[in-house]
């Protein structure tokens, strides 16, 4: 057994050194309620230094011894607990650690099997499983929205390079019809050359004549669309604007057909004449 003092009041109480852990414990003081931390350090082999007491109060004294030794008894009887339970946290992480230990165990050995099945896959098998992880397309749900976003991705350059596709593969044309897409640049390979437009009366009408000439410029057989007028003013504003049916359906490769279009009572305002082709509403 060991001795302890208050560092208030100095009174003395004796404790054993087993109850003191190295981190210290914390003692109340039963004469002057004074908390303090007690470490091994603090104990010494010196006797208890009782608390002088007048010859003519022997009941206090003896009431004071009493309260000390209930005191000491209370605070042996807390270490106590305090090291039981001590004793019960120190051996949780030895069973923790062995429950770790097991946890481990098993992954190495599923580990083990993985790398064995998968050294057991063909070479273009474990290509595939080595592109998987390298894109993280570990589960199903990554692969459902890798495969949507990539479909989402096709169908977005299907409708962005829709010219292209349906010039390198004419085929492709009538898929993009059956969905309601228009894929093909109405006249496209031809081109108007030499117009001129002269504006007269006849009758006591007046008129705007657009000659010139429609021209093939492929190696390809065209079909020439319809052809769509527009009469601008000075500052490129629409006046009127027509459509008219071309005379000759199917332009060969290479040639060209003369156009002559007459527009009846145009605007008198007219400064510019616009061709291009639309597409048909019958087609």
């Amino acid at each position: 057994m060991k001795q302890i003092y208050c560092p208030k009041c100095r009174t003395g109480y004796e404790i054993d050194e087993n109850l003191i852990p190295e981190d210290g414990k914390k003692l109340r003081c039963s004469y002057c309620n004074q908390v303090f931390k007690a470490y091994c350090d603090d104990l010494i082999d010196a006797p208890v230094r009782t608390v002088a007491i007048e010859d003519d109060e022997p009941s206090a004294a003896q009431e004071s011894v009493s309260e000390e030794t209930s005191a000491a008894e209370e605070a042996v009887s807390e270490e106590s607990s305090e090291v039981s339970a001590e004793a019960e946290t120190t051996e949780t992480p030895s069973q923790t650690d062995s429950e770790m230990d097991d946890i481990f165990k098993r992954l190495s050995q599923q580990t083990e099997e993985l790398f064995k099945a998968e050294s057991e896959l063909p070479p273009f098998r474990r290509f595939l499983l080595k592109c998987r992880q390298l894109v993280g397309l570990h589960s199903k749900a990554a692969l459902y929205y890798a495969g949507g976003t990539a479909a989402l991705l096709l169908l977005l350059c299907l409708y962005s390079f829709r010219y292209e596709i349906v010039r390198g593969m004419p085929f492709m044309n009538g898929l993009y019809r059956a969905v309601g897409i228009s894929a093909t640049i109405p006249g496209e390979g031809l081109e108007f050359q030499n117009i001129a437009w002269d504006d007269f009366e006849e009758d006591y009408v007046r008129k705007l004549e657009v000659k010139g000439f429609i021209v093939n410029t492929t190696d390809e057989d065209i079909r020439i669309p319809l052809i769509h007028i527009e009469m601008l003013d000075k500052d490129a504003v629409l006046l009127q604007s027509l459509n008219q049916n071309p005379e000759v359906g199917l332009l060969k490769a290479g040639a060209r057909v003369a156009i002559g279009i007459t527009i009846r009572k145009p605007s008198p305002l007219t400064k510019y004449v616009y061709l291009t082709f639309v597409e048909s509403d019958n087609r």
